[in-house]
């Protein structure tokens, strides 16, 4: 396969990839709540979540060039990998960014006044 049929496999498989970077968005946005925003465990947490993501996206990228017989890894196959990439988060994970901080807010107000993020019975008497 090559041409016009690779370049919109590899924008799909961009674009399918965000899944799993909004995943990885919750786990950095966990790590926050957590830590300090700019500590070092939620930096080192930031990176691994990349580090993960980046490492998904390669394989996902190489079973499908294996899945679809790619002639051979070219160039305009990054771009359309980047460029499906770019259309995910300016699309889809706008919305889901929004319900996360939505979520985030909410916790870290309670997190913050004392209370457990967790109740348990006795504390939901108290």
């Amino acid at each position: 396969m090559s041409g016009l049929p690779a370049v919109l496999v590899c924008a799909a498989c961009g674009a399918t990839s965000g899944v799993f970077y909004d995943a990885m968005f919750v786990l950095r946005r966990a790590a926050c709540l957590v830590f300090a925003k700019n500590s070092l465990p939620a930096r080192i947490s930031t990176l691994v979540c990349d580090i993960l993501y980046f490492a998904f996206l390669t394989a996902y990228f190489l079973f499908l060039s294996y899945i679809c017989n790619f002639n051979g890894i070219r160039a305009y196959m990054f771009v359309a990998l980047a460029a499906g990439i770019v259309i995910y988060l300016k699309s889809l994970h706008v919305i889901v960014a929004f319900f996360v901080n939505k979520v985030y807010n909410k916790i870290e107000e309670k997190y913050k006044k004392g209370s457990s993020v967790c109740k348990t019975k006795k504390s939901a008497k108290e």
